[in-house]
């Protein structure tokens, strides 16, 4: 999985990578316990493909509450999807 993980990082950072791909890298992230980085990326993703559901319930899991609005909404490009994430974010952390 390090092969893979070095090889999406250099292709993100060449702009090479489309939606799908951040997610997997996002994921791939997420696994390693590297957190702040793989939010960063599902966002990336989501401002790419706002329709990506799997990217919007990762995203959910890794932002707490209390800076959701400072780290995370406003980083979000507005979608009616973003909508749903609200809904779905709230519910989750009620």
């Amino acid at each position: 999985m390090l092969a893979m993980e070095t090889e999406l990082m250099q292709m993100r950072e060449e702009k090479r990578l489309g939606a799908i791909n951040l997610y997997l890298l996002g994921v791939i992230l997420k696994q390693k316990n590297n957190n702040e980085a793989a939010r960063e990326v599902f966002i990336e993703a989501l401002n790419k493909m706002p329709l990506l559901w799997s990217a919007w319930l990762e995203l959910a899991q890794l932002v707490q509450q209390k800076d959701a609005r400072t780290t995370v909404f406003d980083k979000l490009r507005n979608h009616w999807a973003k909508n749903f994430f609200y809904a779905c974010f709230f519910l989750d952390k009620q």
